[in-house]
């Protein structure tokens, strides 16, 4: 932590965003700031792909599933995202344990699909209990972010 308010008031944003470290503290700043916007790539696609495909049909089943649907194209979308900056700002400085990035893409879809299958539990959950599936899925990702994080971190990644 020392090192991460040492940059911060000192000024060194490249160094604070940028440049590799194994600071776990800084990497975690990293993250909140990649797994925002995966977040926001992933809540973007799920509410307008809910609503288109709700839109194009009456049916109960359809209309029930829709949230489904959507929410495995923004997990597919987010992601991408995550992968891509993960590797590039956050977890720069280690290797993958795969040693290749097809390897390494692996370990983030098997984190991210368990992640998913969370976030479809949530939301399902959230029918049971007649909550809107956008707040269910605001409780999904705050536990699946630090899932996320934590996994990528000590099992995709090496030091």
């Amino acid at each position: 932590m020392r090192e991460f308010f040492s940059l911060l008031f000192h000024g060194r944003m490249k160094a604070l965003f940028l440049e590799p470290t194994t600071n776990s503290f800084i990497q975690f700043f990293r993250y909140l700031f990649v797994g925002g916007l995966a977040t926001v790539v992933d809540w973007v696609l799920l509410f307008g792909f809910e609503k288109l495909i709700a839109s194009l049909t009456d049916s109960a089943p359809v209309q029930t599933a829709a949230k489904y649907i959507a929410a495995v194209i923004g997990f597919a979308a987010g992601l991408l995202v995550n992968f891509l900056l993960t590797r590039t700002f956050v977890f720069n400085s280690q290797t993958a344990r795969a040693g290749n990035t097809a390897g390494e893409f692996a370990g983030h879809l098997i984190v991210g699909v368990i992640g998913l299958l969370l976030t479809e539990l949530f939301l399902w959950f959230g029918d049971l209990l007649s909550v809107h599936f956008m707040l269910s899925k605001v409780v999904a990702t705050v536990i699946v972010f630090f899932w996320n994080y934590l996994a990528r971190k000590f099992i995709v990644y090496k030091k």
